[in-house]
C-alpha cells in the first residue's frame, strides 16, 4: 500500500516529464506545459493525431489495484476531451499499436469513460453521461477526476473542483480481460496541448488516491527533535496523522 502525488511542479516546460516512459507507438510525444493559471505546469500530448500512446509513472511501479485521481483543463474549449488513465498496462506487451494491452478509463469527452486494449484489440467497456459536462468555457475551470479498479471492478467520477467530491460514482462497471499488474499513467487517442492533466495521484493496494503532495510521515516534525533524549521509542509511522 502506498500513495504518490505530483503537480508537475518540479518539471522542466518543454521537455519530456522526468521519471516518466513512454509507451506503444508514441514514446516521446509527450510534454510538460505551462498551463494557464490556476493550473501551473502540466502534462499533455503533443503530437499524433488518432494514434494510441502512453505514458506510465516510474516511481508507482506495478500493481493489480489501482486508485488514480487527476485535475484536468483546457485553454480553448474541448471538442474531443480524451484524457484517460492507463491502468495495469502490461510493460512487456505495449511496444506497439498492436500490442496494446491495458484499460484506458476515465472521462473521454463527452463521458466517463471505460475501455481496453487486449493485444492490441480495442473494445469499449461502458460509458456514463457527465452532467454538468466540462465545456471549458474559461482557463480558469479546473476539474477532477478519480478512477478506482480493483480486481474486476472499476469505477470513475467527475466534478467541478469549485465544489465538492461527490460520494457516488458515475461510472460502474466490471471486466475481467486484463487480470495481472501492471503500470498507470495517462493514455491518449488524441494531440491536443489545449487540453491538459496538472495533478496526479495514485493510491495502491487500497490506498486512497491523495488530492495533494503526501508529507513524509518517517521525518520528524518541528518541536519533536529533542524528544529522542526523554522517549526511547516514537513512532513516525503516525506523527501529524498520516499514515507510512
Amino acid at each position: 500500500m502506498a500513495q504518490y502525488f505530483t503537480d508537475f511542479s518540479d518539471q522542466t516546460a518543454s521537455t519530456f516529464p522526468s521519471g516518466w516512459t513512454g509507451r506503444i507507438t508514441q514514446t516521446t510525444d509527450w510534454e510538460i506545459i505551462s498551463a494557464p493559471s490556476p493550473h501551473g505546469k502540466a502534462i499533455a500530448s503533443t503530437t499524433g493525431s488518432s494514434t494510441r500512446k502512453a505514458i506510465t509513472w516510474d516511481t508507482v511501479g506495478t500493481s493489480t489495484d489501482f486508485e488514480v485521481y487527476y485535475e484536468f483543463g483546457s485553454d480553448t474549449g474541448i471538442t474531443l476531451g480524451d484524457r484517460r488513465i492507463a491502468l495495469r498496462l502490461d510493460t512487456s506487451k505495449n511496444t506497439s499499436s498492436a500490442t496494446a494491452h491495458l484499460y484506458a478509463v476515465g472521462y473521454r469527452h463527452p463521458d466517463n469513460y471505460a475501455g481496453k486494449y487486449v493485444n492490441g484489440s480495442f473494445t469499449e467497456i461502458s460509458t456514463a453521461s457527465e452532467s454538468p459536462n466540462p465545456g471549458f468555457t474559461n482557463e480558469a475551470e479546473v476539474y477532477a477526476c478519480r478512477v478506482r479498479i480493483n480486481g474486476s471492478a472499476i469505477k470513475v467520477r467527475v466534478w467541478d473542483k469549485s465544489g465538492s467530491e461527490p460520494g457516488t460514482w458515475d461510472l460502474e462497471t466490471t471486466d475481467t480481460s486484463i487480470a495481472g499488474a501492471g503500470a498507470v499513467g495517462l493514455f491518449s487517442f488524441d494531440n491536443s496541448t489545449s487540453t491538459y492533466v496538472s495533478a496526479f495521484g495514485v493510491g495502491t493496494g487500497g490506498d486512497s488516491a491523495p488530492t495533494a503532495t503526501v508529507e513524509d510521515s518517517s521525518a520528524t516534525p518541528p518541536g519533536l527533535q529533542n524528544l529522542g533524549r526523554q522517549f526511547t521509542t516514537i513512532s513516525a509511522h503516525r506523527l501529524g496523522g498520516v499514515l507510512q
